[in-house]
């Protein structure tokens, strides 16, 4: 008879540390993408951003980010994935700073675009 597969023992088997740091990134990244779509609409409305103009800011994000992400995956395949999660770690400070000094809809609109960026190249 076999002896059954105690979990822990194949878990560290796998060795999944890889694993758990790209979790550990991801989820923080998920994080702060819930905060900033939550806070920076109220953001652009108190400084006189017209909601109209909010959307057309907020539907930016999806078309740049498929269109950094079909560049990215391409590179990675020849650079690797460590680069494009440093950058994106990058563009999300950077993103982050164009938000906070951000009064103008097209300068949230260049936030939006680091953002895409940042989002195509995790």
């Amino acid at each position: 008879m076999h002896k059954p597969v105690n979990l822990s023992d194949l878990i560290k088997a796998i060795r999944l540390r890889p694993v758990r740091t790209v979790l550990t990134i991801q989820a923080l990244n998920s994080f702060g993408g819930g905060i900033f779509g939550v806070v920076l609409p109220l953001m652009m409305k108190e400084r006189g951003v017209s909601v109209v103009v909010v959307g057309l800011v907020f539907a930016a994000l999806p078309f740049v980010m498929q269109l950094s992400r079909i560049v990215f995956a391409t590179l990675s395949d020849f650079w690797g994935r460590k680069p494009f999660f440093i950058s994106s770690g990058f563009l999300n400070i950077v993103s982050c700073l164009v938000f906070y000094f951000a009064h103008t809809p097209l300068e949230y609109l260049m936030g939006k675009v680091s953002e895409g960026t940042k989002e195509g190249a995790l």
